[in-house]
């Protein structure tokens, strides 16, 4: 039921859109066996006080909600009905999935990962699968996904390398293999994406002080709470913030060139003028079009290039609360896991994913709420990975 959700998009969207068709079939069947689950169980849909994923319920149901009035009320033909029920129906499988095998879930990604990964790589470097996809894009998708696959990619790598390591020293052989590979996607797509190399940076500089010196015999709650809600804040400086006129000089004297984030300003302030026009509820999933005035499809942009502007966009300000609400009972699941290491690469990630909120919209794609449900129910965690 999850492989159609959490499918590498490139060569549907370039070369052969009858894959669209072919997966559309896919998720169908998928969500029409979850229905038929979860009448038969009655759980899935269920939202307990005790339930740790019910503030993710909340905010899936409250997009899903919105957007259908949005699009079949208001006439806002814009949302996409049919990403907006892969993008719920993707989160309430998941949930129900992770809750009965956590372990399972936890390999399947890691393995499925792996291979997508690995088949990226050769499209890179194999000639003719490489002619086969228009600059900007890859097997996993476009190049914007780079950066969200690798976060969740390195961090399923390492918690099964922590799983392999306690069974088999060998194991970090495949943990180097693993990380090499979607490394490698990364700066490979980072060369027209320099929010890539940003996540690398983040990531590397605090897993090696974390693990690789062993500083920090313990990470408690306010860390973790510190680098979700203080990178929220960072990135709202960020959008509003005048970039250019603040910081564009001292850029430019240090390395000798401009700053403007690639053009993202603009689309930036596209995207706050659309917000100001609809602050409550917003547009509904992917339901606004902006202009940025460089012609062509960046007239008719959805994609802001920001996690807390798409977010602002998509369901107003009640929906980005719930979305913060979401990311800080995530956080709040996940430090009440005992294992040090996994509670280190965790802060890890969550710190890498900050990062890529900056200057992409994390919820585009589904690998941001995948993390968030791991981390949620992380403390089941028990896995023993197969070769």
């Amino acid at each position: 039921m999850l492989i159609p959700f959490y499918r590498p998009m490139g060569l549907e969207v370039t070369t052969f859109p009858f894959l669209y068709n072919v997966f559309l079939a896919w998720e169908v069947t998928a969500i029409l066996l979850f229905m038929v689950i979860e009448l038969k169980e009655k759980t899935g849909l269920v939202i307990k006080r005790g339930d740790k994923s019910r503030f993710i319920k909340y905010y899936v149901l409250y997009t899903f909600v919105l957007s259908i009035i949005m699009k079949f009320v208001t006439g806002n033909n814009n949302i996409p009905f049919g990403g907006l029920v892969g993008f719920s129906a993707a989160a309430f499988i998941l949930i129900y999935v992770v809750k009965k095998k956590y372990n399972e879930v936890i390999d399947f990604f890691y393995k499925y990962l792996f291979w997508v990964n690995t088949i990226n790589a050769l499209f890179i470097v194999v000639p003719f699968l490489n002619d086969m996809l228009p600059d900007g894009y890859y097997f996993i998708g476009h190049r914007q996904a780079i950066s969200m696959a690798w976060s969740l990619s390195v961090f399923l790598c390492l918690i099964g390398h922590n799983a392999r390591m306690r069974k088999n020293r060998k194991g970090i052989l495949i943990t180097v293999l693993y990380l090499m590979i979607a490394t490698f996607n990364l700066f490979s797509a980072a060369s027209s994406v320099v929010t890539g190399l940003i996540v690398i940076a983040i990531f590397v500089i605090l897993y090696v002080v974390m693990i690789v010196f062993k500083k920090f015999n313990t990470i408690n709650n306010i860390a973790m709470y510190s680098i979700y809600i203080g990178g929220l804040v960072v990135n709202w400086l960020i959008i509003t913030l005048n970039i250019q006129n603040y910081f564009a000089t001292f850029f430019s004297e240090i390395l000798g060139e401009s700053v403007s984030l690639n053009g993202r300003t603009v689309i930036f302030n596209a995207f706050l003028r659309a917000f100001d026009n609809s602050r409550l509820f917003g547009y509904g999933f992917c339901g606004v079009r902006v202009s940025t005035g460089w012609g062509g499809g960046w007239n008719a942009l959805d994609y802001a290039h920001n996690t807390l502007l798409q977010e602002l966009t998509n369901g107003g300000v009640i929906g980005f609360i719930l979305f913060a609400i979401m990311g800080v009972y995530a956080v709040h699941n996940a430090c009440k896991t005992d294992d040090l290491y996994i509670k280190k690469v965790t802060l890890c990630t969550l710190a890498a994913q900050i990062a890529i909120m900056i200057t992409e919209s994390i919820n585009y794609y589904k690998y941001y709420m995948v993390f968030l449900i791991l981390i949620t129910y992380i403390s089941k965690i028990n896995i023993h990975l197969k070769e």
